[in-house]
């Protein structure tokens, strides 16, 4: 199991679990922060710490780059 910090500069607004034996991954949130991102802030506010896997793998997808547009400084 890898372990990521989910932080700016200044906070650390959880952590992000990925296990590759199983292939499946998830985030906790810390409780207690007095900002969280919007996309957390969703989840927060209903009481939600845990953010399952469907969830988790959006929010990866919106942060990585897709490998179609890797090479693009090539162009």
């Amino acid at each position: 199991m890898k372990i990521y910090e989910i932080r700016n500069k200044e906070l650390i607004f959880g952590y992000l679990y990925i296990n590759n034996n199983l292939d499946n991954c998830y985030i906790n949130l810390i409780s207690n922060l007095s900002y969280y991102p919007i996309f957390f802030k969703l989840f927060i506010d209903k009481g939600i710490y845990t953010i399952n896997e469907y969830w988790t793998r959006k929010w990866i997808n919106e942060r990585v780059i897709p490998y179609e547009r890797q090479n693009i400084n090539d162009i």
